[in-house]
């Protein structure tokens, strides 16, 4: 077996703080003797772990907490110390263990017992080292060194089989939470004169913790409403109860909490915790109905708001359609009268657009080509005057192309239109 020495810089470790530069492919290891170490990836993967894919992603996604205890072995170069080696468990425990306990777990250990700070990563090694029931005894003799002692009366309830004493435990206060305990002879037969064969029991009763750290029973007492030992936790436990008796809706229905119920209070209690139980179950429906009123109030402004919604589309999509239809019947309506206008004049002959202007005019045509012709706004220079039968300026151009006519080359322009036809 290999000596662990720590005067050389080839010893064994435990990774306890770990951080890896993944694009780098290099990190650095502080194990348990507090001395800072590079390791190289390649090391890692050397080692064959079967969980090598996983203790990768850990590192590259800087999980650094949940990573796993992992032994090593160090050596050390120009550069420094260096992780040399990662060793399978079943290789530090055939090789190393007995060692690295004799050398430094038990200076740890001993620490951990005589009140020294733990974090989880020491809590890990110690488990690793000794299993969980040489970690719990290493807890119970740090509590015995450092006098933390249960003195105080406990309420409980007995169970009829005897093989667990039902406690309802200060500060977490689980339902029916057991706690395992070692009993005296003496003790058990004062319990066997105190239970009940078909219902919890209560009981007052004592625990103390043995140099091995196992809770023993050091005393028992019956409940008496009416002689409450010093130093017990009743009204705690009874201030639960009624808490638990009273949240609407009412958790009263299981039997653990019946028996509770049913000892430990006085009738005039019973009375005063039903009053309450009852005034807290109204106000529970009326919080429950107001609650219902609220939510059917916005269920029915959310249909309003969805409704009116619904309404505005459809009305801009009607209004959408009726300006269409509009838009259209006004071009058919325009392409008709100049189709007609097309074929009256197109045997008279006319070379000038202003002959087409005068033939409507003297023909009286102002509402047979009402949307095709109307009023033309002129302007020349600083003149401006209205000219009457003009053309519509989107159809001038391809009627003096369809009849070929010639303008007049007045210079002047067009600055506006108005068909005889209004809307």
């Amino acid at each position: 077996m290999k000596r662990i020495n720590h005067d050389e810089r080839s010893f064994v470790d435990a990774v306890k703080e770990i951080r890896y530069m993944d694009r780098r492919g290099f990190g650095f290891i502080h194990g348990y003797r507090n001395i800072r170490i590079f390791f190289h990836i390649s090391v890692l993967k050397r080692a064959h772990f079967p969980n090598f894919e996983q203790l990768l992603e850990l590192l590259e996604n800087e999980k650094y907490s949940t990573f796993p205890i992992i032994w090593f072995v160090t050596d050390e170069n120009e550069k420094g110390l260096y992780v040399k080696e990662f060793l399978h468990k079943d290789k530090f425990d055939s090789t190393y263990r007995d060692d690295f306990i004799s050398e430094f777990g038990n200076s740890l250990k001993n620490e951990v017992i005589n009140g020294k700070d733990i974090d989880s990563r020491t809590e890990l090694l110690l488990l690793e080292l000794w299993g969980k029931e040489g970690y719990s005894k290493i807890i119970h003799s740090r509590y015995d060194n450092n006098n933390v002692k249960v003195t105080k009366w406990n309420l409980g309830f007995l169970s009829p089989n005897l093989d667990k004493l039902k406690q309802l435990q200060k500060g977490s206060y689980k339902l029916e939470h057991s706690i395992d305990f070692e009993i005296s002879e003496f003790i058990k037969s004062k319990i066997l004169e105190l239970k009940n064969e078909k219902r919890p029991t209560p009981i007052f009763f004592k625990l103390g913790k043995k140099v091995s750290g196992r809770l023993v029973v050091t005393d028992v007492q019956r409940y008496d409403p009416l002689s409450m030992p010093a130093n017990s936790d009743v009204e705690e436990v009874k201030s639960f109860i009624e808490d638990r008796l009273t949240k609407p809706p009412v958790l009263a229905t299981i039997d653990f909490w019946k028996d509770c119920y049913d000892v430990l209070f006085a009738q005039s209690e019973k009375d005063a915790i039903q009053r309450k139980k009852e005034q807290l179950f109204k106000e529970y429906l009326a919080e429950q109905e107001r609650a219902r009123i609220a939510r059917e109030q916005a269920e029915e402004r959310a249909r309003i708001a969805r409704e009116q919604a619904e309404e505005q589309a459809r009305i801009a999509r009607e209004q959408a359609e009726e300006q269409d239809r509009i838009v259209r019947e006004k071009l058919e309506l325009e392409e008709a009268e100049y189709k007609a206008l097309l074929e009256e004049v197109r045997p008279l002959g006319f070379t000038k657009s202003s002959q087409v202007s005068r033939y409507i005019r003297e023909n009286n045509l102002k509402q047979k080509y009402g949307s095709i012709s109307g009023y033309l706004a002129m302007n020349r220079c600083f003149d401006t005057w209205v000219f009457e039968g003009g053309i519509n300026p989107k159809y001038y151009k391809r009627l003096c192309i369809d009849l070929g006519l010639e303008n007049n080359n007045s210079g002047s322009s067009v600055a506006g239109f108005s068909p005889y036809r209004k809307k």
